[in-house]
């Protein structure tokens, strides 16, 4: 597994971490940028956790507390726009609150 930032064939690793929030049977998206995606995003330093990351976006996205996470797996590939590679560290999450859009999340789904 190459480090964040490393270059793989000339383009960018960039890493997100994202929760799967499931509550009475359906998956919480949020709406960034008019595309509906899971809620999480990109730690501030290579210091802080998976976990603390998420923690803060979460927070900042919808306003939700997270009661506990899991981990679930991990995805890589292009991005459509610049074919940088991402690493996606999805974790399962449990919530206390009711979620509403922050910061740039337009909807909550």
């Amino acid at each position: 597994m190459r480090a964040r930032g490393e270059r793989s064939e000339g383009k960018t690793m960039r890493v997100a971490i994202n929760g799967v929030i499931i509550e009475d049977k359906k998956i919480l998206l949020v709406k960034k940028k008019n595309h509906w995606i899971l809620p999480g995003g990109k730690p501030k330093s290579a210091e802080e956790s998976d976990y603390d990351c998420l923690d803060r976006e979460v927070l900042e996205e919808t306003g939700l507390e997270l009661l506990s996470t899991v981990w679930y797996n991990r995805f890589e590939g292009r991005t459509p726009n610049t074919g940088d590679v991402l690493e996606a560290r999805v974790y399962f999450a449990t919530i206390i609150g009711t979620p509403t859009p922050k910061a740039e999340i337009t909807d909550i789904a």
